[in-house]
């Protein structure tokens, strides 16, 4: 029973903190009244599709441990499950951005600014992403050099004095044999977050959006892919880094059952860090906003760079 208190312990502070932070992020949520028509679709469009983005998350493993465990063969994919529930969420995340809402009326106007995608590869999120990324491919690594021939165990051989030769094995240990799942399902997850950064590119400018608010949007949404990349690696890092641990310890001597434990005690440490990521919000529209940028015509915003025709990136 104690044991049980233990790891639900945890879990329920964790739910404790995100209905605190869910509660901060709409008491000191900009007021309706301050935002344009269009800024108010567009907010909603993107807090209906991060719903829509966390119910895939959630429902994904639902789904395919089940699937998992009943094919024998590609039970192995079980550990690759978060970074399918990650790439479950990012396919929702680019289809909101496919279907950002877009301009009405015949005369549109767009920004002139840089919107490559190299501009949302600048920020703290992506650094957050590639790391845990880094992290998971050294993992990876160590553990296919680590495991045996089947890659799904660690094995220690014993010799007696009289030369009898013994082996001592110990699974599930984070070998090729479940590495490669996850290599490929990190892969397919690099792929979504770029294709979501593109989509968010050259989706349509907020009509009436100044140049800050464009980039405050399409920062948050990279922001919003970044963190379910690092999400994934991290806790499947993490519960790499457990269970390989805590097999390692059963067979290994000397020095070995400490480093195994400092293992499992690093990879419980990413999986609560790749849990509290998912309740960092993205950037989002300030609670006061700011004066006018410059005065208003009736073709849209004027700025230095000026209004221009609306084209591919501007709607």
């Amino acid at each position: 029973m104690s044991s049980v208190l233990v790891l639900l312990l945890p879990l329920v502070l964790l739910a404790v903190c995100a209905v605190v932070v869910v509660l901060l992020v709409v008491l000191t949520m900009r007021s309706d009244a301050t935002l344009t028509p269009e800024l108010r679709q567009a907010r909603r469009h993107g807090v209906v599709t991060s719903v829509l983005a966390g119910a895939a998350l959630l429902l994904t493993p639902v789904l395919v441990v089940p699937v998992a465990f009943a094919l024998a063969p590609l039970g192995t994919i079980v550990g690759a499950v978060p970074l399918l529930a990650a790439g479950a969420a990012l396919v929702v995340l680019w289809v909101g951005e496919l279907s950002w809402p877009r301009p009405q009326g015949a005369t549109r106007t767009a920004l002139m600014h840089d919107r490559s995608v190299r501009t949302l590869l600048a920020g703290g999120w992506a650094r957050v992403g590639a790391a845990a990324s880094a992290l998971l491919l050294l993992v990876l690594v160590v553990g296919g050099l680590l495991a045996d021939e089947s890659g799904r165990t660690v094995a220690r051989v014993d010799v007696a004095p009289d030369g009898a030769m013994s082996e001592r094995t110990a699974s599930p240990f984070p070998g090729w044999g479940y590495g490669v799942p996850q290599l490929v399902s990190l892969a397919v997850v690099g792929v979504l977050v770029l294709l979501v950064l593109r989509a968010a590119t050259q989706r349509a400018t907020v009509a009436g959006a100044d140049l800050e608010t464009d980039r405050l949007l399409r920062r948050a949404a990279a922001a919003r892919a970044f963190r379910l990349l690092a999400f994934g690696a991290l806790l499947t890092a993490g519960a790499d880094l457990v269970l390989g641990g805590a097999a390692a310890r059963r067979v290994l001597e000397g020095p070995g059952p400490a480093f195994a434990l400092a293992a499992v005690l690093v990879g419980l440490g990413c999986a609560l860090t790749a849990l509290v990521l998912l309740l960092v919000p993205a950037p989002r529209l300030p609670a006061v906003p700011a004066g006018p940028a410059g005065p208003v015509g009736p073709a849209g915003p004027v700025g230095p760079a000026g209004p221009v025709p609306a084209g591919r990136n501007g709607g």
